[in-house]
């Protein structure tokens, strides 16, 4: 008979990613739950829960998500600001985050074709009068 989980520690793989993307992030493992460097519990890993608190970013509830969807147990619930996030959601901010670096991109290219636009007018009002100061 196949034996029930009911906790973490019964999955080492799922829990040590998690423990691993916590401390990327800067949370410091004490018991089951991740602190930050306020000692204010944000993470707490209850049961097949994951709870955390409504300011771990968005980033952190991505990566823990994508962990737990490899995992491929529907009974791991992760909750963000008491709200479950469900795979769509998960998937969601992965867009928003591509969308969000497109934007920067496209800013960045923006920026560089105005910085180049500028500097060869300078260059021709310089070769115009013959000001060349080296």
């Amino acid at each position: 008979m196949k034996e029930k989980i009911k906790r973490f520690e019964q999955l080492p793989e799922l829990h040590g990613r998690i423990i691993e993307i916590a401390t990327q992030y800067g949370y410091q493992k004490v018991g089951d739950k991740f602190n930050d460097h306020e000692d204010g519990c944000v993470i707490l890993l209850d049961g097949l829960n994951v709870f955390m608190h409504s300011d771990v970013p968005l980033s952190v509830v991505k990566d823990i998500g994508l962990a737990i969807r490899k995992e491929k147990n529907k009974l791991i619930c992760l909750l963000h600001g008491g709200s479950i996030v469900s795979h769509k959601q998960i998937k969601m901010i992965i867009e928003m985050e591509k969308n969000e670096a497109f934007q920067a991109e496209k800013a960045l290219i923006d920026r560089t074709k105005k910085a180049g636009a500028d500097g060869l007018r300078t260059f021709k009002r310089y070769s115009e009068y013959g000001e060349f100061e080296y």
